[in-house]
């Protein structure tokens, strides 16, 4: 019997809480079971129990074998001296304080219902992508749902931890910090460690103070990244290179290397390349995108502004110097939008208003992600073929959360869903 599970069972009482009785044969009622303790020490801290007449309080550890204790060394260590109950599946051993008085075991075997163990083991030992999905399908919607509402706001205020991280770097620089994560999801994960390493906050300033030109604005950025250092023989990237140097030496830049860009494996449309003339545009015409985000609180306003094409050179060019056959207007499209509403927008609206404590702003920003799409993916395909369909953001988010951070892992002990298959069973 793993630990783990004893552990659950002891907190939600899944035993029979008759006949409990010590050795002595005094009984044993558990008026609280106390906290879990994740740091050293005992499992739980601060339970409340009465044994016979008397009300103790302390603590709790558990075990599978009472034996465990002395495996342990627990008896040499005097975090232990104020257990007050031994909690274990099988009683082997009597167990002793240094003062020879014995500690009051409970033994749960026998007392869990043999369809509560079936549940755990079927969840903990299933082999299935999510271990619960052929039980999932009997349960009440208002339980699934009130996870996903869980899940949801952990998954923010997971991101909002990035969204901090970059805070305390820039000084508490919110506009640097919204652009800093709509950098990130615009470039995608191939490239956002090069971003991360061109978008720093003193960078932002130049670009603040040169936002006035586009041509500036793009030259700062090609410049900085390393696209410039080749010879050109068109008008633009010389336009570029021209003016970068005059930046480079104004500001005392350093290119970064331009190999560390990824190109490989993508959609044309997302190479570096393009996304730096996208994001050139963007800083060009929001300047103050955070304020934008945040003062606007419509969804329709922040989709437009961040419906940027890149400049029209690019219409029929992929690489600097590079003509490509077809021509077309290189914009951000609707599902890029919405990808950057979601994994951008969204946190740093939520995450102002965790730190703000302002109920309305987080909850403009779940609104949102309640107006935008559904995301399809291959983990929300496995939700679907559960007949757990998402109506939109809000719902595929929470469900690619609760597959990452509970699913995957075996966490069902800790998930709403799996506590409930295990109470009813």
């Amino acid at each position: 019997m793993k630990e783990e599970i004893l552990y659950h069972i002891w907190q939600f009482k899944q035993f029979s809480l008759s006949n409990f009785e010590t050795l002595d044969g005094e009984s044993i009622t558990i008026q609280q079971v106390g906290q879990r303790n994740y740091d050293s020490g005992p499992d739980y801290t601060n339970a409340r129990i009465n044994i016979g007449s008397t009300l103790w309080a302390g603590d709790v550890e558990i075990h599978h074998k009472s034996s465990d204790w002395i495996a342990h060394n627990h008896q040499s260590d005097p975090n232990y001296e104020k257990v007050i109950l031994h909690v274990v599946w099988e009683n082997d051993k009597e167990i002793k304080r240094k003062d020879g008085s014995v500690i009051p075991f409970l033994e749960l075997k026998g007392k869990v219902k043999r369809s509560v163990i079936e549940m755990y083991s079927l969840l903990l030992d299933s082999a299935e992508i999510i271990p619960c999905q052929n039980s999932i399908k009997d349960l009440d919607e208002v339980v699934i749902s009130s996870m996903l509402n869980r899940v949801l706001v952990e998954r923010l205020e997971g991101k909002g931890e990035w969204i901090k991280s970059k805070l305390d770097l820039s000084s508490n620089d919110w506009e640097y910090v919204t652009f800093s994560i709509v950098g990130r999801y615009l470039f995608g994960n191939a490239n956002k460690i090069p971003f991360d390493i061109l978008f720093t906050p003193s960078f932002l300033k130049i670009l603040m103070k040169e936002r006035s030109s586009l041509l500036r604005t793009e030259a700062l950025l090609f410049g900085a990244a390393g696209f410039l250092e080749q010879a050109f023989e068109e008008d633009y990237p010389n336009a570029l290179k021209k003016e970068f140097h005059f930046l480079k030496a104004k500001y005392h830049l350093i290119e970064m290397e331009c190999s560390i860009w990824k190109f490989m494996r993508m959609h044309p449309s997302n190479f570096p390349s393009i996304r730096l003339s996208q994001f050139a545009s963007l800083v060009f015409n929001t300047g103050k995108l955070f304020n934008l985000i945040i003062e606007s609180r419509t969804l329709k306003v922040i989709k437009e502004s961040l419906k940027v094409s890149s400049n029209p050179y690019w219409n029929n060019h992929y690489r600097l110097n590079v003509k490509s056959e077809k021509e077309f207007v290189k914009r951000i499209g609707s599902s890029t939008i919405d990808v950057l509403i979601i994994n951008a927008v969204v946190p740093t609206i939520f995450t102002y208003g965790q730190i703000l404590q302002n109920q309305e702003l987080k909850d403009l920003a779940l609104n949102y992600l309640e107006e935008i799409k559904a995301e399809k993916n291959t983990c929300i395909k496995k939700w679907e073929n559960l007949n757990i369909k998402p109506k939109n953001a809000f719902d595929s988010q929470a469900l690619l959360q609760l597959y990452s951070s509970y699913c995957k892992l075996k966490k069902c002990l800790n998930c709403t869903i799996g506590n409930h298959l295990i109470k009813s069973a």
